[in-house]
C-alpha cells in the first residue's frame, strides 16, 4: 500500500490518472477493495483536512484533492461494477445526504461498500427532506440511510427521518444515519428517530445487514 501522507500529497499535485495508476497497481497485487477505501482512501481524505487545519495547505488544495480521490473512487467502483451485477431480489438502500451537506466523500464510498455486499443501490447526495420522502413514497426500498457531516444538521436529519417513515411505501423500512457525529455518541440515532447509526462505510452494511436480513424484492442499480 502507498503511504497515506505521500499518496495524499500525490493527489494535490498529480492528475487523478496517476493516483489510479498506484491504486491499480495495488490491486493487481490481490490487495482487497475494502482495504484500499479504508487504508488508503479515506486515511488520505482525512490527511487533506489535517494539512489545512494545520495551516500546511490552502482550501483550494483540499477542495481539489478530495475531488481527485472522489474520482479515483469511482474509478475503482466503475472496474469492479462491470464485473458483477446486483443479484436477483436483491436488498434496496437509498443512501443520500441533505442540502446543507458539503461533504459527500464517505457517502459514495459507503455507496460502493454496500454494492459489494450485494445491496441494489440507489443514491443521491444533496436531497431535500421532501424529495426524500417522495421518493419513499414512489418506490420501495428497505433501507434509508443519511450521512451526515457535523452536528449542526441534526434537526434538519431528524425532521427528514419523520417525513420519510410517514411517507415510506414500505413500512417496515430501516433508516440509518451515518457521519462523524456519531463516532463518539452513536445513542444519537435513537434520538433522531433512525434505527442505527454508523461510523463508516464497512460498519454500515454490517449494520444493515443485521436490521434487514434477508428480504424478498428485486430492484434497480441507482445513479452513483
Amino acid at each position: 500500500m502507498p503511504d497515506v501522507e505521500r499518496f495524499a500529497e500525490l493527489v494535490v499535485t498529480q492528475d487523478a490518472a496517476v493516483g489510479y495508476s498506484c491504486v491499480a497497481a495495488v490491486l493487481d497485487q490481490g490487495v482487497s477493495v475494502e482495504t484500499i477505501y479504508m487504508d488508503l482512501l479515506a486515511p488520505a481524505a482525512r490527511r487533506l483536512g489535517d494539512l489545512f487545519d494545520e495551516d500546511l495547505c490552502y482550501f483550494t488544495d483540499v477542495s481539489i484533492g478530495l475531488a481527485r480521490l472522489h474520482q479515483i473512487m469511482m474509478n475503482v467502483a466503475e472496474f469492479m461494477r462491470s464485473r458483477s451485477f446486483p443479484p436477483a431480489g436483491a436488498r434496496r438502500a437509498l443512501l443520500v445526504s441533505l442540502c446543507e451537506e458539503k461533504h459527500n466523500f464517505g457517502l459514495f464510498m459507503a455507496a460502493n461498500f454496500f454494492r459489494r455486499a450485494g445491496w441494489d443501490v440507489f443514491g443521491w447526495p444533496l436531497m431535500a427532506p421532501q424529495e426524500l420522502a417522495a421518493i419513499v413514497c414512489n418506490e420501495s426500498f428497505h433501507l434509508v440511510g443519511i450521512s451526515v457531516s457535523c452536528t449542526d444538521h441534526l434537526d434538519r436529519v431528524r425532521r427528514a427521518i419523520s417525513m420519510a417513515r410517514k411517507a415510506s411505501r414500505n413500512r417496515a423500512v430501516k433508516i440509518m444515519v451515518g457521519g462523524l457525529p456519531f463516532c463518539d455518541h452513536p445513542e444519537t440515532a435513537a434520538e433522531l428517530g433512525a434505527d442505527a447509526a454508523s461510523s463508516d462505510g464497512l460498519q454500515a452494511v454490517q449494520i444493515a445487514n443485521r436490521l434487514v436480513g434477508s428480504v424478498p424484492g428485486a430492484g434497480r442499480t441507482g445513479i452513483f
